[in-house]
């Protein structure tokens, strides 16, 4: 409504398709359509392109581990690109953009070994949430209410963990 307001929208359409809102949440709130997605994406573009490729289940792994910050059309994009750039017929784990890739291996390298103790594999686990949930969203009571805490909560948690407010980026 406030771009209707600013003159950037017409109010006529904007009525006209707000009949009944829908509310869809973002991609990483719904893994289990992923792959289903993937599969979708990947028969389009070997039939646009006429290709016949096939997607690497370590490669599903890794693509199930990234959140996904620019949603459906991100993973719809990507699947296209490794249709187009991919030699061969298998899409494997090293067709994959890096960032994707690195996304994947931080997650795998947060095993804490035993010996360090609960506390710390406790204090480690409980960092990269927050890590996570800073990716996901711009603000702290964003991050609060995706945890289901207060936001002072995330504020002494990101002090105790030196983490930056993404307020203050």
């Amino acid at each position: 409504m406030s771009l209707v307001h600013a003159g950037k929208f017409r109010e006529d359409l904007y009525y006209r398709l707000n009949v009944v809102p829908v509310g869809i949440p973002p991609l990483r709130e719904r893994p289990e359509d992923i792959i289903p997605m993937i599969r979708i994406f990947l028969n389009q573009n070997n039939i646009k392109m006429k290709e016949h490729k096939e997607i690497d289940s370590k490669t599903i792994e890794i693509l199930m581990k990234y959140p996904w910050p620019g949603n459906v059309r991100e993973l719809q994009n990507l699947i296209e690109r490794l249709v187009i750039t991919t030699k061969g017929t298998v899409i494997l784990p090293e067709n994959l953009p890096g960032f994707i890739s690195e996304t994947a291996k931080s997650e795998d390298n947060a095993v804490i070994p035993a010996e360090a103790g609960l506390k710390a594999a406790l204090n480690h686990a409980e960092r990269e949430i927050l890590l996570n949930a800073q990716r996901q969203y711009k603000t702290t009571r964003a991050i609060a209410k995706a945890l289901g805490v207060s936001q002072p909560t995330v504020v002494r948690k990101f002090q105790k963990y030196n983490i930056k407010d993404p307020g203050t980026l």
